[in-house]
């Protein structure tokens, strides 16, 4: 018998690792900026299927140093993450 494992990694933790604001974290999680607010100050819980989407972002982050590098340098402009988010989305 085959075990599986998810892995799954807090919000804390992975905002500890890759700080982005909510926004751009949202983005890249395709939900809305209200729901990663709920999450961040406690309201609300995320789903496990995000908490396991979180870790597999942390791990395309760290293998991909230039794609995180985009990341925190686009955070300030939201017309250059529009521009970039398709190219982006295929990473994460």
């Amino acid at each position: 018998m085959s075990e599986y494992v998810v892995k799954a990694l807090s919000l804390e933790e992975f905002l500890s690792r890759h700080p982005m604001p909510l926004a751009t974290l949202s983005r890249l999680l395709g939900v809305s900026e209200d729901a990663a607010r709920s999450w961040s100050c406690g309201r609300r819980n995320p789903l496990p299927q995000i908490l396991t989407h979180l870790a597999t972002l942390d791990e395309k982050l760290r293998e991909n140093p230039e794609l995180r590098e985009q990341i925190v340098r686009i955070r300030q402009n939201s017309e250059d993450w529009n521009r970039n988010i398709p190219y982006l989305k295929q990473f994460v």
